[in-house]
């Protein structure tokens, strides 16, 4: 299984895997984000996000992908974003 999930700030790739429990994977870029002050935000509030969701997700291992709207997002916006992406792979388990 591979899905693949989008919005405007992110992309969410996911494949089953054998280990039992979500795993996280990140790429934030520089062509996306910008310095490293935003590109290390952007990583916190991915990995917080995934923290808090990560025990109702199925055991699969996900790819986030930052788009450069991401980096002027409100951490509000972009944790609404993330919990919308969280529910697409529940769904698709």
């Amino acid at each position: 299984m591979r899905d693949r999930h989008t919005d405007a700030f992110f992309v969410v790739q996911c494949s089953r895997n054998e280990a039992g429990t979500a795993r996280l994977g990140m790429a934030v870029s520089t062509r996306a984000a910008g310095n490293s002050v935003v590109r290390n935000r952007l990583r916190r509030l991915i990995r917080e996000s995934f923290r808090m969701h990560r025990q109702d997700l199925p055991p699969v291992d996900v790819l986030v992908t930052a788009r450069p709207a991401a980096a002027q997002a409100e951490n509000r916006v972009v944790f609404e974003s993330l919990e919308g992406l969280w529910a697409r792979v529940r769904a698709k388990a």
